[in-house]
């Protein structure tokens, strides 16, 4: 039976990370990850590229280090490009093989929080994002998966798991800032119990495993307050940082139905003694001590968006699957329940990446006219036409790149190429022949100007009438032709 579970864990995992190779290959690209892009392009060396670009920038330089060190190989495409998140699941690999030297370990524990993480939607959905988010996601995994190892490892944990756990702390202090926070809390309370239980070599090993990573951190955050350019902040209020930890963790919890349910016989009476197992009441701890210091942290920098705390989603499944693993033991089918539950969050996952075109929404309607009028005008604008000179965000490093490089990775998979406005001073005319099509993304960051001085700011002077309007979230597409022509012509968006 336990050969039948190990089996079913491994069917799981393999159709979690296919999902998130087809989204990744597949999915829409938006801004940030545009971003990503232009700032680990080898248009510049690594030196420069450290200097100029990533240590100026509000995250820890070492996601823009994998991704430029890994291009020459994944090409400058951003569906490719994605893939290197995959490279993260090596450490969860390395879990495994220590895990093997742990022989009274929970099997159950591990298989269920194995399948919890594949499952939930920040999985396959941050991993088909070029963004450091995934890395920080699985490591943080990795680290609660080694937490329970080193408690359930008696006195004297083999060397390998604690050489695993190391490596695991000091990688997530430097994928991001918050990710440091994780691995900090974490470290301190596994040198507490350490200490608690006399097991000194332990405590010392991950003493200096917290040090060195406090001293990395703190390095780079120096460096980036003393240079980072204005405007790399967003400005959230308290209660937005509280509404959007909550949103995100709620979604963690809601994604995974069945293992809550299994776990709440676990929870609540009689069964309640699973609360004063060493690894709950840690994780619970560990849980409220990262919640106040998200909070703190946005006190200081305003700057809590809900992606920044999915570190914090594995402490909260890994308790769900402690109670879960207790509740199956109950529950004889729990844990095939719990199996097929995720197999089916995995494919609502990917369903929705795939669907959720973000910046591609409207490009295949663009294609369209394209294709039936070869000569029609594309004119991407970017928000930086829209924005007072004054604006912190014109102060970001490489923000008119990302917008431009975005826009034309979107066009690309559909064949086209489209004109990124950036500025307010050109005069365009409309063509005769086929419709001019203005085509805005990222719209958030002007919300307030209407259709004609967008048609201004992309310099078109001659009678302009608007055929098609087309608007989303963020978003707005704009079919153009001659105040002068019939309002049926030919070459709308067919919806």
């Amino acid at each position: 039976m336990t050969n039948n579970r190990q089996v079913t864990v491994y069917g799981v995992v393999a159709t979690a990370i296919t999902a998130a190779i087809a989204v990744s290959l597949l999915r829409g690209v938006w801004l940030d990850e545009g971003y990503t892009s232009w700032f680990t392009g080898h248009d510049v060396g690594f030196a420069r590229a450290l200097h100029d670009r990533w240590m100026r920038d509000a995250h820890p330089p070492l996601y823009y280090a994998w991704v430029w060190l890994w291009r020459p190989v994944a090409g400058d495409a951003i569906s490719t490009l994605r893939l290197v998140n995959l490279g993260a699941l090596l450490l969860p690999a390395l879990t495994w093989w220590a895990a093997c030297s742990v022989p009274e370990k929970d099997a159950r524990f591990h298989r269920l929080f194995a399948m919890l993480v594949v499952s939930s939607p920040f999985f396959v959905l941050y991993a088909a994002e070029l963004r450091s988010y995934f890395l920080m996601y699985i490591w943080a995994a990795a680290l609660v998966a080694q937490t329970k190892l080193l408690l359930e490892a008696g006195d004297t944990p083999p060397a390998r798991l604690i050489a695993v756990t190391v490596g695991t702390a000091l990688l997530l202090f430097n994928v991001h800032y918050l990710g440091g926070l994780i691995a900090g809390v974490v470290l301190a309370l596994l040198v507490l119990d350490g200490v608690i239980r006399r097991r000194w070599r332990v405590a010392v090993w991950l003493v200096a495993t917290g040090v060195t990573g406090v001293v990395t951190v703190a390095g780079t955050a120096a460096y980036y307050l003393a240079h980072a350019a204005p405007g790399t902040g967003h400005d959230i209020d308290m209660a937005s940082a509280i509404k959007a930890i909550a949103g995100f963790l709620a979604l963690a919890i809601v994604a995974a139905p069945v293992a809550m349910v299994v776990a709440l016989r676990a929870a609540l009476p009689p069964g309640a003694a699973v609360w004063r197992e060493r690894f709950v009441v840690g994780a619970v701890a560990a849980t409220m001590l990262l919640l106040v210091g998200f909070l703190a942290y946005n006190l200081a920098q305003h700057n809590l968006l809900a992606r920044y705390v999915i570190g914090l989603v594995p402490v909260v499944l890994g308790v769900i699957a402690a109670f879960a693993a207790r509740g199956c033991e109950r529950w004889r089918w729990g844990e095939t329940a719990i199996a097929v539950a995720a197999l089916v969050g995995i494919l609502a996952s990917a369903a929705y990446g795939l669907w959720n075109r973000r910046w591609e929404t409207n490009a295949p309607a663009i294609a369209r006219i394209v294709s039936d009028c070869p000569t029609t005008r594309v004119l991407a604008i970017s928000a930086i036409p829209f924005m007072q000179a004054s604006s912190p965000v014109l102060g970001i490093p490489g923000v008119r790149d990302a917008f431009r490089l975005t826009y034309r990775s979107a066009a690309a998979r559909y064949g086209f190429t489209p004109e990124v406005i950036e500025k307010t001073d050109g005069r365009r005319t409309m063509r005769a022949a086929c419709p001019t099509i203005l085509w805005v993304e990222h719209r958030f960051f002007a919300p307030m100007y209407d259709d004609r001085t967008i048609i201004q700011a992309a310099g078109l002077t001659s009678p302009v009438g608007i055929k098609q309007r087309v608007e989303g979230k963020g978003r707005l597409l704009l079919v153009l032709g001659s105040a002068n022509d019939g309002a049926g012509r030919s070459g709308g968006p067919r919806r």
